[in-house]
């Protein structure tokens, strides 16, 4: 879907990459024209990772501990986290405890996204605004 949208290869960021599902599913063709970058907290699902895309640029740590200049990537691509939580981010000051978490994400990427770029939010519609019970 995104070489219909014009995306022929480049800088690839997944922001919240788990194993790289995404990764994974890129075409060879496109893969081979991209340079992958993941970033993923879990340390073991990071280590999965790293091993399945040894060409990629791994870090494991929270997307908030990273210093990426903004309009660094041609494709950012993600499926957020979610929840109800704010994240204290202390390289984007103007985005940190301001949002919940999934809306973080996507402020964030937006910001690292090249002026005319792309990018995609992979959500689950009942995930993007929590219900709250008033019982």
């Amino acid at each position: 879907m995104i070489e219909r949208l014009g995306f022929a290869g480049g800088s690839v960021l997944e922001p919240s990459a788990g194993i790289g599902h995404f990764f994974g599913l890129m075409p060879a063709a496109l893969s081979a024209k991209s340079n992958l970058a993941g970033v993923e907290i879990d340390e073991i699902s990071g280590r999965i990772l790293r091993a399945l895309y040894p060409d990629a640029t791994v870090r494991v740590e929270g997307f908030e501990q990273q210093r990426i200049p903004n309009n660094r990537y041609d494709l950012i691509v993600t499926n957020v986290p979610f929840g109800a939580i704010k994240v204290h981010d202390t390289f984007d000051k103007d985005l940190s405890a301001k949002f919940d978490i999934h809306d973080y994400f996507i402020a964030k990427k937006c910001t690292q996204a090249q002026t005319g770029r792309a990018g995609g939010v992979h959500h689950r519609h009942q995930h993007a605004r929590p219900q709250h019970s008033s019982a």
